[in-house]
């Protein structure tokens, strides 16, 4: 792990963190219904994660062709503390903007860059439209008021509600999206076909209930950052001095307590989600 990287696994770099966090809030009168949480992900809108094909009859040959159309797409999404989203904007990889794409979408905005992905100016396009969709439902004290709050770099994956608790179900219901296209027959999905689906996809996804579970499992919402400062260890200063040392042998190999630190990656599963909700939903019974 590179010096940075664990450098925000730091405990007292988390807890400023927090203390700066609640500060903010607390100083602009912020209610879960104005924190808001954005980012950006990514598709191969024709690639599926590899499955598992399970057949009654083993001795059978199973063919099963799937989409290659690996170009890349990315959806800037924001979902609230208290459990909604916004529609996002889908970037496409491509020169001009198609008519029949808006026929094709629900609420989604449609946006083109050459790669697929984000750059600046969309990046300030989607704030100006942040504002727009979210203004008249403000309820703080500074109503019109956007207070950027950035996370420690290196950090999503234990501090931002999409990485942990949202996006990884995205990436799911999206390959399953893509495997149950080409086993019906799709031999390559296309830019208008992923369009077609999005509004499905985010459908599984983007649940009131998934949503508030990503902040809540990081503590942001409610407020609690012992869920995750009690897993993680005053480091800066041995990081600092040790570019040269070999990391010491992790507790699972020696056989010691399990740290939850260490499981503390964007999970990759819906399986996974649940489990790390099972193991923080029973750290928080014992606080």
């Amino acid at each position: 792990m590179d010096i940075e990287r664990k450098k925000c696994l730091d405990r007292r770099v988390a807890r400023e963190w927090f203390n700066s966090y609640q500060e903010t809030i607390t100083q602009h009168g912020i209610t879960a219904d104005d924190i808001w949480n954005f980012d950006e992900t990514g598709f191969n809108i024709g690639v599926a994660k590899d499955q598992w094909i399970i057949t009654r009859e083993p001795k059978r040959q199973i063919s099963g062709g799937f989409s290659t159309n690996r170009e890349y797409a990315t959806a800037i999404e924001a979902v609230l503390a208290t459990g909604s989203t916004i529609a996002p904007v889908v970037i496409l990889s491509a020169k001009i903007l198609l008519q029949r794409w808006f026929e094709i979408v629900g609420d989604e905005r449609i946006a083109v860059t050459e790669t697929g992905y984000l750059n600046n100016v969309l990046a300030l396009q989607w704030i100006q439209l942040f504002n727009k969709l979210t203004k008249d439902s403000a309820k703080g004290t500074h109503r019109l008021l956007i207070i950027l709050f950035f996370l420690p770099p290196h950090s999503s994956h234990i501090l931002q509600p999409l990485d942990v608790g949202v996006f990884s179900a995205y990436k799911h219901w999206h390959s399953e999206w893509v495997y149950d296209a080409t086993i019906s027959g799709y031999e390559r999905i296309t830019k208008d076909d992923f369009l077609g689906a999005i509004s499905q996809i985010r459908q599984k996804t983007f649940k009131p209930s998934t949503i508030k579970l990503g902040f809540r499992l990081i503590g942001l919402w409610p407020i609690n950052p012992n869920i995750v400062l009690e897993d993680l260890v005053d480091q800066v200063d041995e990081v600092e001095f040790s570019y040269n040392t070999p990391s010491p042998p992790s507790s699972i190999a020696t056989g010691g307590s399990h740290n939850l630190s260490s499981d503390l990656s964007t999970p990759k599963t819906a399986e996974r989600v649940k489990k790390l909700e099972e193991r923080l939903e029973d750290k928080i019974s014992r606080m």
